[in-house]
């Protein structure tokens, strides 16, 4: 699933583009010219390339042991060679070289000037990575120079150019990782020192929004630990900063997520609380209802044992997410079915079920195929059918165990105990429920 903050970057990419052109056009120093030059032939082009890089590699090596001016003859020289070929990326890679330059020996007029064509030319033949890093060395540029509301429009720019990068993507910068950082539990030591670093960038430079983010994503580091005390506690914080920053949107989108915390705690009351501040927070921006609340609406009816009112809820939420082809929608498939089984409606329930594990399996989604077949396997259980209890808890199992979800796997096979046990097999039902045992105290 996407991370948490894709919606607003991809607003921010559009928003800081024209905050970056203006900045730019005020910036010290005339732009160098884009020059994407006719190529040569193809025996002499090679062999231009072949120099070119080779100057750009030795520009690196110099720049990273201290021989300055060595490293700026170098990255002009291969500028130069790329250009004579209408290599627009490798201009791109020169020019970045010239700013990193022009910015470490104090220079930031010069490095504004060359991280401006950088862009530039990356915007001719570039990917959004590309584009990504010289936004954050734009951004690092500016908050070096106590220029605060600049470096907050281009990180923010990176962040949205980064959310546009096909996966697998990678980067050593803080602030091009975090959106990923909520999801991984395995990781925890890094994904919390990364996203304290990134939040003391926010401080810096009087970012609330910014802190109000990395807050939001470590509730959700939390919430993924099963710390749902901690996670409650972040996603206040988070709804603290998004209120003094007067981002409605974000705030509505904090509210839930503390609605969703709380409803893990068992404090329905507070959970409706926050589920209804989130609501009018919509209503005033004239978002509508949208299906991750009819969602949370959902769970909290359905956990107070109303069942029609949870289905409602999650049938608005369905309708929603089919009309925008969004993934989304096979969870809300999953808990129609659940509740269509608390309420005794047997066909509705395996047919919500089916369509559930049909698209998670469509999307090659491990996680929601198994959760899919264990509810299925109850819900067969609850209306006797065995045989189809035992079909679903065993695809459920190992699809658990390569997921690495230990309690998952444990309870699907739990349930494929107990069939045992209902079916006098003593022998298999003592094995499996011993080998349970192990299992529910690991995880």
């Amino acid at each position: 699933m996407p991370g948490p903050l894709l919606g607003w970057v991809l607003v921010a990419g559009v928003v800081v583009a024209g905050a970056a052109a203006a900045w730019l056009a005020r910036a010290p120093g005339e732009a160098v010219p884009v020059a994407i030059n006719a190529p040569e032939q193809p025996a002499a082009s090679e062999e231009i390339r072949r120099r070119a890089m080779a100057l750009l590699d030795g520009a690196e090596r110099q720049l990273n042991t201290g021989e300055t001016e060595a490293a700026r003859v170098s990255y002009r020289e291969a500028g130069t060679l790329f250009g004579n070929l209408g290599d627009a990326q490798g201009q791109a890679i020169a020019a970045f070289g010239l700013g990193k330059l022009a910015h470490f020996t104090g220079q930031s007029g010069d490095a504004r000037k060359w991280y401006a064509e950088a862009l530039d030319l990356y915007e001719h033949d570039g990917e959004a990575t590309d584009r990504a890093r010289v936004l954050v060395a734009l951004g690092d540029l500016e908050k070096d120079t106590f220029h605060w509301d600049e470096a907050r429009n281009y990180y923010r720019g990176a962040r949205a150019q980064w959310a546009l990068a096909p996966q697998p993507k990678s980067d050593p910068h803080v602030l091009l990782r975090i959106d990923s950082l909520a999801a991984m539990p395995e990781g925890e030591a890094r994904a919390r020192a990364d996203l304290e670093q990134a939040d003391k960038i926010y401080d810096n430079i009087g970012d609330l929004a910014g802190r109000g983010d990395i807050a939001m994503l470590l509730g959700h580091l939390d919430a993924n630990l099963d710390r749902f005390d901690a996670a409650r506690a972040r996603f206040a914080e988070a709804r603290t900063f998004y209120s003094a920053a007067a981002a409605p949107k974000k705030e509505a989108e904090s509210n839930l997520a503390m609605a969703r915390a709380e409803i893990r705690r068992g404090f329905n009351v507070e959970a409706q609380e926050a589920l209804g501040h989130a609501a009018r927070l919509y209503e005033e921006i004239g978002a509508g209802t949208p299906p991750s609340l009819a969602l949370a609406w959902g769970d909290l009816e359905r956990l107070q044992g109303r069942y029609a009112e949870a289905r409602a809820h999650y049938f608005e939420a369905m309708e929603t997410l089919q009309a925008l082809a969004d993934l989304g929608e096979a969870d809300a498939w999953a808990a129609i079915g659940a509740v269509e089984s608390f309420l005794g409606n047997r066909a509705e329930a395996d047919r919500d079920f089916e369509v559930a594990i049909q698209m998670f399996e469509r999307m090659d989604f491990r996680a929601g195929r198994a959760r899919s077949m264990l509810a299925y396997g109850d819900h067969a259980v609850a209306t006797g059918r065995p045989p189809l209890a035992r079909a679903n808890f065993t695809h459920a199992a190992p699809l658990f165990a390569a997921d690495g979800d230990a309690l998952g796997e444990a309870r699907a096979r739990f349930g494929l105990g107990l069939l045992d046990a209902r079916e006098q097999a003593a022998g298999a039902a003592r094995a499996t429920l011993t080998q349970v045992r192990g299992q529910f105290q690991e995880a």
